[in-house]
């Protein structure tokens, strides 16, 4: 059915009210940045106030919605200047920057698209290893975690986070982590475009 999308509203402009008269989903989508998920190497940023994971998590427990976790967005064109990401070189990125450091070290480096944002390599060994390892501290989040409500209709009641995954997105790769690379097809490096090994790790991290 319809889903609360990354906060917008149902007004009958930018989302339909289903049903008619009905502002809310009972399913909330959030999906992240990477830089939103992880600070360095290993150092997961899951809790916390906006825009951490933990935030969302809790905001659907206490509204009684189930969560959609729309996954991780290492590339976001249209994000601006987000409180995680960081810069080089004039241009933003939204993985971790010493995902970028280790990439431009090697002979797999980052692009530059010339819109003032970092696509990383998505061939890049330690990308793929840190993806891998994301993914896994996500999982080991939901499958150990729980919160007590605050309000809605499951005050009082502990929930257990791996009781809320209404669904989980494939991600990892693309512009929004939506599988396509639009508005850079025909511009990207040669040794910068998914070789189908590539994808396929990608989408076995995702499992």
């Amino acid at each position: 059915g319809a889903v609360y999308w990354n906060g917008t509203a149902w007004d009958n402009s930018q989302a339909p009210t289903i049903p008619e008269g009905t502002s809310r989903g009972k399913n909330s989508f959030w999906r992240f940045n990477w830089s939103d998920l992880e600070d360095n190497n290993g150092a997961y940023a899951f809790y916390g106030s906006w825009p951490r994971l933990d935030h969302y998590v809790r905001q659907a427990i206490d509204r009684g919605e189930m969560l959609h976790f729309g996954g991780v967005m290492p590339i976001c064109s249209a994000c601006g200047d987000h409180v995680t990401s960081t810069y080089a070189d004039g241009a933003r990125m939204y993985f971790p920057k010493y995902i970028y450091d280790s990439m431009q070290r090697s002979s797999l480096p980052a692009w530059n698209t010339g819109t003032g944002v970092w696509m990383p390599n998505w061939n890049n060994t330690f990308y793929l290893e840190r993806y891998e390892a994301l993914l896994k501290a996500v999982a080991d989040y939901f499958n150990s975690g729980s919160y007590v409500a605050q309000s809605g209709p499951w005050a009082g009641k502990r929930v257990y986070y791996k009781d809320l995954l209404d669904a989980v997105g494939i991600s990892g790769y693309g512009d929004f982590g939506e599988w396509h690379n639009w508005p850079y097809d025909g511009q990207i490096p040669s040794n910068a475009m998914a070789t189908s090994q590539s994808l396929k790790r990608i989408i076995d991290a995702n499992r």
